[in-house]
């Protein structure tokens, strides 16, 4: 086996050192938790120790700010029969900001942004499932909306 880091993650350590190091706690463990994971941090390599925060008060401003925006994000329309986010994470000047859904729905700048993370939404959750044979109906129609989708974004100027 080969590991790489999955596309957007950037720790500064071989993914190969970590998968290794990792590997190690599974087999002793039998598999692997948060709290068996942060227990072996303690005497892992500083390879593996520098992708922690252990400054408290910078983990903890992290951590609130995560907690920040599943509290943002965790907000649904309770009035729709499919539960909607009430609030979308959009770019706005420059920034990433939440934003209504609906009033982002209706502006088209917004709505690209939308359904452009949508399309790699599609994109991850097919290639993390794509050898479920259960799943293959539901693949299907995924991709054909994925190739909707790309080619909306294709033809629209302000993507």
């Amino acid at each position: 086996m080969s590991a790489t880091w999955k596309k957007g993650v950037r720790f500064k350590v071989d993914p190969e050192v970590a998968a290794q190091w990792l590997q190690r706690i599974h087999a002793k463990q039998g598999h692997l938790s948060i709290d068996t994971v942060r227990a072996a941090l303690d005497s892992a390599p500083e390879s593996i120790r520098s992708v922690i925060t252990w400054n408290d008060a910078l983990a903890a401003d992290r951590y609130r700010r995560i907690e920040v925006g599943n509290f943002i994000r965790g907000l649904t329309d309770g009035d729709e029969d499919i539960p909607t986010r009430l609030y979308s994470s959009i770019v706005m000047e420059g920034e990433r900001v939440y934003y209504s859904t609906k009033s982002a729905l209706r502006k088209k700048e917004y709505r690209d942004q939308v359904l452009s993370q949508a399309t790699r939404d599609i994109e991850i959750f097919t290639r993390k499932y794509q050898n479920i044979k259960e799943l293959a109906e539901l693949m299907g129609v995924m991709r054909r909306t994925h190739k909707k989708l790309v080619r909306y974004q294709q033809t629209s100027p302000q993507l």
